[in-house]
């Protein structure tokens, strides 16, 4: 927080409107100095997977009684994405390859698979991420990479978060102690009683363990929106 005036201010008023949840970036301040610089460090608990936006926040200031007041408010420009709860997982069943001994299908593949086949020129359509550089700089035009199919089967993982078949107990969440923050004290946390909680941690911890052993793993959900995401090694 800066006071660009020559002037005290008796009091700056931060007003964090975050979306998380028990977002702590509020703050009174007081006796702020002219062209004085304010800094103060806010402490969040990610409790709840999602969304959420940093911000908008309202700054206001005034004189020493309150009577007069000066509001300026922020809008939020970036947002912040919590991730499922992760469950260890030490072993599941591998599904089985296409061919024993992992040798490279000789077909192209429209994917990306550990199996470059080769370069050719870029096509209206391919993707950015198959452009290779190093041979676009060389010629002088752009080259995508080719892939062959990989002899591994891959992975994929069905999610029906379809509203009507999922069921959910009325629960509170727990407000998060300021002192657990202050001392870095990692508060223990429960999923909540949702099927549909359970089925996503489930999910994203199978995901995260296939992705671990190297695997292509794909992803498919049928909810508010339907999404399918291609067999991948990335995270």
């Amino acid at each position: 927080v800066v006071n660009g005036s020559r002037w005290l201010a008796p009091w700056v008023e931060v007003r964090n409107d975050s979306s998380l949840p028990y977002s702590s970036g509020s703050r009174i301040l007081t006796m702020v100095l002219g062209q004085q610089k304010r800094t103060y460090l806010a402490r969040t608990w990610l409790t709840r997977r999602g969304a959420f936006t940093l911000g908008p926040t309202r700054v206001s200031t005034g004189d020493p009684f309150g009577i007069f007041r000066s509001t300026k408010d922020i809008p939020f420009t970036q947002t912040l994405v919590v991730l499922p709860l992760l469950f260890e997982i030490r072993s599941f069943v591998f599904p089985p390859g296409l061919l024993s001994g992992g040798q490279v299908i000789r077909q192209k593949s429209s994917d990306i698979t550990p199996h470059a086949a080769g370069v050719r020129e870029y096509v209206h359509g391919d993707e950015m991420k198959r452009i290779h550089w190093p041979t676009s700089i060389r010629r002088n035009h752009l080259m995508v990479k080719e892939f062959e199919q990989d002899p591994q089967a891959e992975v994929w993982l069905f999610l029906d978060a379809q509203k009507s078949v999922h069921a959910e107990k009325k629960h509170a969440i727990d407000e998060v102690p300021v002192e657990n923050m202050l001392f870095g004290r990692k508060p223990k946390f429960q999923l909540p009683p949702s099927t549909l909680e359970y089925s996503i941690s489930i999910t994203a911890s199978l995901a995260h363990y296939f992705l671990a052993q190297r695997r292509a793993v794909g992803f498919v959900s049928a909810g508010q929106a339907f999404t399918v995401l291609p067999a991948e090694r990335s995270d």
